[in-house]
């Protein structure tokens, strides 16, 4: 497949696994004949979470990426995943300014100061106020922050909700769009990410279609990658979505910069 998963993790992520090293991931990729690797290690400042209290020296970061450049032909981007919070705001700003990032990702893994993982974040909340809340902060992010291409797993809120498989679209669209055409105004992307499970992606297809139908544009696809194995999971499947909802295209990002890939054309290769 002709298109650089634009979301994987190696082990400068703290919840990677142990075997995704990024020799590792070069060699599934030249097993998938992919045309390159895009790493996107996490980067939350200020987490909640004590796995996530470090994050990588990224001088050391990159000139490892630079070192391997010179033993592989596949060439290797540097983008990183921000976990933003809107305390952090100048801390991350600072971060992302100081190194030649490939691709920004910017998603919510904290709201409020609490994380979704242990559940802090539903205490004392139904189901349908923890969505609500939520897309509050989405929208907030939007609103205040620039410094990202993409915006990761936009309501990967649903993934801790564990009693539905879906949510009422319908009940959140009003600020759902408003998310939508400011991330459109600002000129930003959305992605759509593999990893919730088989068949199953973030967003839903109706906020999907929702984004192109409002003029969206930047489109990525991301396995959100903790292992190797998972570097392709769900793509042709995404593929067929993306044309779906009305996308001709899809794009990679290189020095921050998007670059557009025929979907047909990947339809065709996969064919």
């Amino acid at each position: 497949m002709n298109y650089i998963n634009q979301h994987t993790h190696t082990i400068y992520s703290p919840d990677a696994y142990p075997d995704a090293t990024i020799e590792n991931y070069i060699n599934e990729a030249k097993k998938l004949s992919q045309n390159g690797l895009m790493f996107t290690d996490h980067v939350d400042i200020d987490s909640p979470v004590p796995m996530f209290f470090h994050y990588s020296n990224y001088d050391q970061y990159f000139a490892q990426i630079k070192e391997l450049q010179k033993t592989t032909s596949i060439p290797l981007y540097t983008g990183v995943e921000i976990g933003y919070q809107p305390k952090s705001r100048e801390t991350i700003n600072t971060f992302i300014n100081t190194y030649p990032f490939d691709l920004v990702i910017c998603s919510i893994h904290v709201a409020d100061g609490l994380d979704f993982y242990y559940g802090d974040f539903f205490n004392n909340k139904t189901t349908e106020e923890s969505i609500k809340r939520y897309f509050e902060v989405v929208l907030d992010t939007v609103e205040n922050f620039n410094n990202y291409d993409i915006f990761g797993h936009i309501d990967y809120i649903t993934r801790y909700i564990k009693e539905i498989d879906d949510y009422d679209f319908s009940q959140h669209q009003e600020i759902i769009t408003k998310i939508l055409k400011t991330i459109i105004k600002n000129n930003k992307g959305i992605e759509l990410n593999t990893s919730k499970g088989y068949q199953q992606l973030f967003p839903t297809f109706k906020l999907l279609k929702l984004y192109k139908e409002l003029g969206g544009t930047y489109l990525t696809i991301g396995s959100d990658a903790h292992t190797p194995s998972k570097l392709q999971q769900n793509f042709q499947y995404a593929l067929r979505v993306a044309k779906q909802a009305g996308f001709d295209n899809i794009y990679i990002y290189q020095k921050r910069t998007p670059v557009a890939v025929s979907i047909d054309q990947l339809l065709i290769e996969e064919n």
